[in-house]
């Protein structure tokens, strides 16, 4: 049988320790997430069966979290681990759907409780090893971006911008396009794009002129993002439109 997948995303390094050993001791696959930012991109493209957190790990509310895991179909069971619950944390937890556990972690008690989340709950998907983002053009910056984004967490492929960038897009293997608008063969690549079965959400990169919005006439473009690329708002940009795709589980039409 599958493993069941658990996400630690708790600050405190002790207890990202223990969580993991009273976990794999029992057969669960389990994997840390270092930084919120990390999380939050990982969750807007895949789920794990449980998602373990503490507050001081994340820089937004469970509520938050909540409504963003609300929006898709598949959503993973929710634990907070504190030494310092009070009556009006969990009532606030109970009302979000969380389930609370008290620290020190206590192996058998603890192992029961996500035994009873679990037992009621489908697995959630694995999902395909495709890449998240493909980088299309951007020189010698691109490599710098790939290695940006595969820090915060994605899954990402580098097309070059010359006939390699035409060739790679053809088969469509992957979720968002970031595009290089100053791209060399731009109007080949939105040619390929075009024949795809499913267009990719696209996230354009500088400058829009006359030349180039012909060329991305017609494809859709979800955003329009200007040179020199602000890294937090191309992870908000990238977060959005992974979340369009889930909410439209995959499917986008031309």
């Amino acid at each position: 049988m599958e493993e069941r997948r658990v996400w630690i995303a708790v600050e405190d390094r002790a207890t990202q320790v223990v969580l993991e050993r009273v976990l794999r001791r029992v057969g669960f696959g389990v994997e840390r997430i270092a930084e919120a930012g990390q999380l939050l991109g990982r969750l807007a493209k895949e789920c794990p069966d449980l998602l373990i957190v503490d507050r001081a790990a994340l820089e937004v509310s469970l509520a938050d979290l909540r409504a963003r895991l609300a929006r898709r179909e598949a959503v993973p069971a929710l634990v907070a681990v504190s030494g310092a619950w009070d009556l009006r944390d969990l009532a606030r937890l109970h009302s979000l759907g969380v389930e609370a556990v008290h620290q020190p972690i206590r192996a058998q008690e603890f192992l029961k409780t996500v035994g009873r989340i679990l037992a009621a709950r489908p697995r959630c998907p694995v999902p395909p090893d495709v890449p998240d983002v493909a980088i299309c053009g951007f020189g010698q910056h691109a490599e710098t971006l790939s290695h940006e984004l595969t820090q915060a967490g994605y899954r990402v492929q580098v097309t070059g911008e010359g006939g390699s960038a035409v060739r790679l897009m053809a088969p469509g293997h992957f979720r968002v396009l970031l595009l290089d608008l100053q791209v060399p063969v731009l109007r080949e690549v939105v040619g390929a794009i075009e024949k795809l079965p499913a267009c990719p959400l696209i996230l354009a990169v500088g400058r829009l002129g006359w030349r180039e919005a012909d060329c991305l006439r017609p494809v859709q473009v979800v955003t329009f993002l200007e040179k020199p690329v602000q890294f937090p708002l191309l992870l908000s940009a990238l977060e959005a439109a992974l979340e369009a795709r889930v909410g439209a589980k995959g499917e986008r039409t031309p």
